[in-house]
């Protein structure tokens, strides 16, 4: 598994949409997998999200920049991404839900077993929940 350096900026979604647009532009994404990725359970209003993508061969980990925990933009932000992702040809969508502490470490210093078994262990999801 190749992993890239993650993507985006803590708590800035529209700056880490701009990131993952421009990533992005010449890969395709068709039949790839995004895994959302949260520390909060039942929580999703005040939650902060970040993300995996899985495509074309490689991994890439985006920080924490989306949800309520990051006020009406965080929520509008966690809305763009989960429609960035239908638009770009994503298929697979799961959930994943970390420790604060975990959450933390992995999204911002990625180890390739860990983003493995954060994979392998997260759930089938609904990208319209993430949609409002």
């Amino acid at each position: 598994m190749l992993i890239a350096e993650p993507l985006g900026v803590v708590g800035a979604p529209n700056e880490t949409l701009r990131i993952l647009e421009r990533t992005f532009a010449d890969i395709d994404l068709t039949g790839g997998a995004i895994t959302f990725v949260t520390e909060s359970q039942g929580q999703r209003a005040n939650a902060r999200y970040g993300a995996v993508i899985e495509a074309a061969g490689k991994t890439y980990v985006i920080v924490e920049a989306f949800g309520g925990q990051f006020g009406p933009g965080g929520v509008e932000g966690l809305q763009a991404l989960a429609r960035w992702a239908q638009s770009s040809g994503i298929q697979t969508y799961r959930e994943s839900i970390l420790s604060t502490y975990d959450f933390n470490r992995v999204l911002r210093e990625p180890d390739e077993g860990e983003i493995q078994q954060l994979i392998v262990s997260a759930n089938p999801s609904d990208v319209n929940i993430y949609l409002g």
